[in-house]
């Protein structure tokens, strides 16, 4: 299998634990690295070493977005299965050979399982039995906690290239990639397996207009226009969650961003 890393920039540096954790007699590495000209000299060191490394391939992207920087990385793949990551995470030890095992002898074409904090404990909520993913289960799918089998994406499954860090719309493309792979047609389960450590994150807290924005377009794209009823309810959920949201202004731009071209 192959694991296909975003990263940008400095941030490349990050990943020295990520590299200890992966077993590279059973995965190789992509990294794609969207970066400018003017890297420190310890970075450009850092590369050199990446590059005599037979089980990675570095790709310099002078693009913008992870969701491009996925995109790129989906087309250079070539192994049966991949999973994705970020520059932050660090795998548990046979998580990944366990989960292919099982997407082989199931024949399922995407698996979800479970992200640890640093301090050990779930990220969120888990199920502890198997899933099988609907509209509703991937609002809460994490793209770090993805395995999927390669030959079952195309061009109508790959990320939104207008969405996620680095675009306008700067969160929810997780949810919609995973509804494209639905509508596809893929068999999508959750695993209660645990995938990787991750420092805690919480998109909940992120209220700008262009966050709010950015989830009433996912809710359009995950839904179609009959996803409309779900805003004014999705909004009182997340003034629940987080007080600082003025709720008018919180549903204009969730209409806002539905309505988005």
């Amino acid at each position: 299998m192959e694991i296909l890393l975003s990263t940008c920039n400095e941030r490349i540096l990050n990943i020295r634990n990520l590299l200890d954790s992966i077993d590279f007699s059973f995965c190789k590495l992509l990294i794609g690295h969207q970066c400018s000209t003017n890297l420190t000299e310890e970075c450009k060191d850092f590369i050199e070493t990446l590059r005599l490394n037979d089980g990675i391939k570095y790709f310099p992207l002078s693009t913008s977005g992870v969701a491009r920087n996925r995109n790129f990385l989906i087309r250079q793949a070539t192994s049966d299965y991949i999973a994705f990551c970020d520059d932050d995470i660090i795998y548990k030890d046979l998580a990944l050979k366990k989960i292919i095992e099982i997407m082989k002898h199931d024949d399922i074409d995407l698996v979800s399982g479970i992200t640890l904090t640093s301090e050990n404990k779930k990220i969120k909520h888990y199920s502890s039995t198997r899933v099988f993913h609907s509209k509703r289960t991937i609002l809460r799918v994490g793209t770090v906690e993805v395995v999927v089998r390669r030959n079952a994406l195309n061009e109508n499954t790959w990320f939104p290239e207008d969405m996620g860090a680095g675009e306008k719309f700067p969160i929810c493309d997780e949810p919609v990639f995973l509804s494209k792979c639905l509508d596809c047609g893929l068999k999508m389960i959750y695993l209660p397996i645990e995938i990787c450590f991750h420092p805690p994150v919480s998109s909940g807290m992120l209220i700008s207009s262009l966050h709010t924005q950015s989830r009433g377009l996912c809710i359009r794209r995950v839904f179609g226009l009959r996803g409309i009823i779900l805003l004014i309810p999705f909004a009182l959920k997340m003034k629940l969650r987080n007080k600082k949201i003025t709720i008018v202004r919180f549903v204009l731009d969730l209409f806002k961003g539905f309505y988005a071209k």
